[in-house]
């Protein structure tokens, strides 16, 4: 069996033949959000316990390469289709700090897609409250969704200008739902430092996104590629779509889900709790890239081959920056 080197990347001779779409331009490589993994139905398991309980909200740790960005991607859209009727606002926190209340409140005006943040500071925050209400009743239901991104780089003074939103909402009768991803573990460290006014309302429950740490993970997340829809209504499957005539021969990614593993067993010496899931997909894709143009009935991936895409995934080097960092101190409670 040939191997191939991933610090020299083949060239794709065949990229187009029999009408095949190239990796890069394959859903595998574009939207791996759509996919599911255990621990975003963990956590998103939590998010709906917050809806239908009442709950005001729920702070969300994610270490560095759990993935924060696709489940914030993941969850909105997971929102949107079981809570259709309810509004669902996406804010990011990154460098949007103000310090006046006239600052925050036109920050958070762009932060919601407004071009224009004219006008004194009573005026803005009756905007900003106004959105976020009529948002919540023109859906019939008097809630709104707030997801927060970034929220590690919240200030106490700017939960304070939220709690202002949140008390107007509520004198309206809207029910506010604060879902605040942070990164960890600042945002472990930012948390606690709010007073109890401003962690009863938007921090109500806490939890952390855990990585990948079993080898039930890995095989999920590998027979999630081999039954993704590889367009709405299609037959065509993520891996079908990848390797068609393997496929064909009964060639499926989760069969070599034992191989993965020990590869990345290998890795990480055997010591790691948790694989950041953005890496574990990093040697996912280098692994199919570099055998699309293999496809054949007798396709075989190999050891070597997963031993290849570990290490072009750094998985060994993620695992080791995540264990330096401060343990999971958040745990999940539903």
């Amino acid at each position: 069996m040939n191997t191939v080197s991933y610090t020299e990347p083949q060239v794709i001779a065949n990229a187009g033949d029999f009408g095949r779409v190239k990796p890069w331009l394959h859903p595998l490589f574009m939207n791996v959000d759509a996919l599911g993994t255990p621990p975003l139905d963990e956590m998103y398991a939590v998010i709906r316990l917050v809806m239908v309980t009442g709950a005001t909200s729920c702070a969300i740790a994610a270490p560095s390469g759990t993935g924060k960005t696709f489940a914030i991607a993941k969850f909105r859209g997971a929102l949107q289709r079981d809570y259709g009727d309810i509004p669902v606002v996406l804010y990011n926190a990154l460098n949007l700090h103000a310090n006046t209340i006239r600052g925050f409140f036109k920050n958070f005006l762009y932060g919601l897609g407004y071009d224009s943040a004219i006008g004194e500071t009573g005026d803005l925050r009756q905007r900003v409250t106004n959105y976020l209400s009529d948002a919540a009743r023109q859906s019939g239901t008097s809630t709104v969704i707030l997801m927060v991104d970034e929220a590690q780089e919240l200030r106490e003074l700017d939960m304070q200008f939220l709690k202002d939103i949140f008390n107007a909402l509520h004198n309206e009768r809207v029910r506010l739902v604060s879902l605040l991803f942070g990164e960890a573990p600042k945002f472990y460290n930012v948390a606690a430092s709010w007073p109890e006014c401003i962690d009863a309302r938007f921090a109500q429950h806490k939890c952390s996104l855990r990585g990948l740490n079993k080898q039930e993970d890995i095989v999920r997340v590998l027979r999630e590629i081999d039954s993704a829809p590889f367009s709405i209504g299609s037959d065509d499957t993520w891996t079908s779509t990848l390797f068609p005539a393997a496929y064909a021969a009964g060639f499926r990614l989760e069969n070599e889900a034992p191989s993965f593993v020990n590869a990345l067993a290998k890795a990480t010496r055997g010591k790691s709790l948790a694989l950041p899931t953005a890496n574990v997909f990093a040697a996912i894709k280098a692994c199919v890239h570099a055998h699309w143009e293999r496809d054949a009935a007798d396709m075989v991936i190999g050891d070597d081959a997963w031993r290849q895409a570990v290490a072009w995934g750094r998985i060994a080097k993620a695992v080791a920056a995540l264990s330096r960092g401060e343990p999971r101190i958040w745990q999940i409670s539903a």
